[in-house]
């Protein structure tokens, strides 16, 4: 009996072993260059891309280091020039010592002459790839190159792409020019054939300065063109990715102006086929405060309130009109209208996918929109009085 269960004591060790996992692909951490951005250009006549790494340089990011002088940059870019993504990658080891290491990778800059040219075989390998995280926010240079924009130092965060990060966020939140997009996004609307809009990055000559200025428009993967100011704001509101901006509205009985800070707008999209044609209707909620006052107005007056409600619900209606007339005369259904049809009609979409782009170009819509003002501040009162009638 013991000589027979000394024998199935070893063999079930040896089972169990196999099961534990170990340190085989264990990476120590001084073995490896962080990268907080990465940046792909189109090079000129060689079909290649040139891919840019920025690295957070170690020496700089503990102050209890010795090693990191005043003079010492935080980051350090690194380039490589090949016909392949993942070539590129392997070819920066001949200028750094360590392996590059993406899981902290937040920021990906496209230059414009990359977006112009295509960018679907970009995320391709993005999809494929274990290394990068699919949540990192994309964005496109503008009248410069990826390379340029991460090269540049900003004031306040000692990683500029991580910077980046949090300003195109910030400013979403509370400007509304500028739509934060992700990779999965992106190959999500690539995997459904649809059109999509990027945040734009602009260099300065001012130091560390760059700005986020409209979107990046791609039709079938190629950048067309800019949209800016309300389109953006339009954008984002049928989006349901608004928070908060600024409205300017006419004050009654005066050519001054009040401003209207939005704090909340809800928009939704519904198909119906007329004839076999798509016919689309938005409807719009939107609430604010009055922020700024330039002329005098009685806000207790709740005539005064609603004439301007009225005036704000009709600017936003024109606002969305026009951005959706501009997208479908630019034929790029960066607006998902496409979509909606397949989910409510998906046999009508099978005919007309091929084509969709044209059929989008002649398609009718009709937007609504409510407007509500909710608070005028700490006060009714405005800074310049009403004018007392005689």
């Amino acid at each position: 009996m013991r000589r027979g269960i000394r024998p199935l004591w070893l063999a079930t060790a040896c089972c169990l072993t196999l099961m534990l996992s170990g340190c085989w692909n264990s990476r120590e951490l001084n073995n490896l260059a962080i990268v907080t951005g990465m940046g792909i250009d189109r090079m000129d006549g060689t079909g290649q891309y040139l891919v840019s790494f920025q690295v957070v340089n170690p020496s700089t990011v503990s102050s209890n280091l010795n090693g990191g002088g005043p003079g010492d940059q935080p980051i350090v870019v690194y380039s490589a020039a090949e016909k392949s993504l993942f070539g590129a990658m392997r070819k920066a080891s001949q200028k750094i010592s360590r392996q590059l290491f993406f899981s902290h990778t937040q920021l990906l800059v496209i230059g414009e002459a990359m977006a112009r040219g295509g960018v679907q075989e970009l995320f391709d390998f993005f999809d494929r790839s274990h290394e990068f995280r699919l949540n990192m926010s994309v964005i496109v240079s503008k009248d410069s190159t990826a390379q340029a924009i991460l090269r540049k130092v900003t004031p306040l965060e000692k990683a500029s792409a991580s910077g980046l990060n949090k300003r195109l966020k910030m400013t979403q939140s509370v400007w509304a020019h500028n739509l934060t997009v992700d990779v999965k996004e992106i190959i999500t609307a690539q995997s459904r054939a649809q059109d999509m809009a990027l945040s734009g990055i602009e260099n300065t000559p001012e130091k560390g300065i760059m700005i986020y200025d409209g979107l990046a428009v791609f039709r079938e993967g190629k950048m067309i063109g800019w949209l800016k100011g309300e389109h953006a704001i339009a954008i984002l509101m049928l989006k349901n990715k608004i928070k908060s901006t600024i409205f300017q509205l006419s004050c009654p009985h005066s050519k001054e102006k009040l401003f209207v800070e939005l704090i909340g707008a809800k928009s939704s999209l519904h198909v119906d086929m007329r004839s076999g044609k798509p016919a689309f209707h938005v409807r719009i909620k939107e609430e604010g405060n009055v922020s700024e006052v330039h002329c005098p107005v009685d806000l207790n007056n709740k005539a005064t309130m609603v004439k301007l409600q009225r005036e704000w619900a009709d600017r936003t209606q024109a606002m969305v009109e026009a951005t959706i007339r501009t997208s479908m005369n630019e034929r790029a259904d960066i607006l998902g209208f496409g979509d909606a049809i397949s989910r409510k009609y998906p046999k009508a979409w099978k005919l007309m996918e091929r084509n969709w782009r044209e059929s989008y170009a002649d398609a009718d819509f009709d937007v609504t929109v409510e407007a509500y003002l909710r608070n005028t501040g700490m006060t009714l009162k405005a800074y310049i009085p009403v004018a007392s009638e005689s």
